[in-house]
């Protein structure tokens, strides 16, 4: 537990620019990106899958 609240540090404070869609390179949106990697791995299991008759 100490670790653990030694590796967050204290608050910071809240910008806006981190959680809203944004073109910025600095604040780029990860859910595009995200999404594309679980779709992604979905197939590839399903893909599996089927290739291994489980």
């Amino acid at each position: 537990m100490a670790a653990h609240l030694v590796r967050i540090g204290p608050p910071r404070p809240y910008d806006p620019g981190t959680t809203l869609p944004s073109r910025d390179e600095a604040h780029a949106p990860m859910w595009i990106p995200g999404a594309i990697a679980v779709l992604a791995g979905n197939l590839l299991e399903g893909a599996l899958l089927l290739l291994l008759g489980g």
